[in-house]
């Protein structure tokens, strides 16, 4: 592949460089260079080609939410043994009336499962 139809399939050095890379956007390619024991000029080139193929989107920056004041996105779960006339009210009602009345809280969502595809809790091995 040349990198039109997709990107190449990984190397042996791709995982090593990549880690780096996602550790580090900022990393100079000389350091990236020594990191994974390859030429400056070959570093710069795998970091050019990937990104033309779409393996590397780009680079960002991880901002700290609690210097800048940002919300922080909670779910909460409410698992019913069954659905009993009055119950979904009743959660409703105490979403209005307690969560929404937290502080900090601007806004609530409701959403209803009609079935649960997968449930484990089994690792991977």
């Amino acid at each position: 592949m040349d990198g039109r139809d997709g990107p190449r399939p990984l190397d042996k050095v791709d995982p090593c460089f990549l880690r780096v890379l996602q550790a580090d956007g900022r990393i100079s390619k000389l350091k990236l260079a020594e990191e994974v024991h390859r030429s400056p000029t070959a570093v710069l080139g795998r970091v050019k080609r990937r990104t033309r193929e779409g393996l590397i989107l780009g680079y960002g920056a991880r901002l700290n939410p609690l210097k800048l004041g940002a919300g922080l996105l909670v779910f909460v779960e409410i698992l019913l043994d069954r659905t009993v006339h009055g119950v979904m009210a009743a959660c409703r009602a105490f979403i209005g009336t307690v969560v929404r009345t937290l502080p900090g809280v601007r806004e609530t969502r409701t959403c209803a499962a009609m079935e649960e595809i997968r449930h484990t809790t089994r690792l991977k091995a």
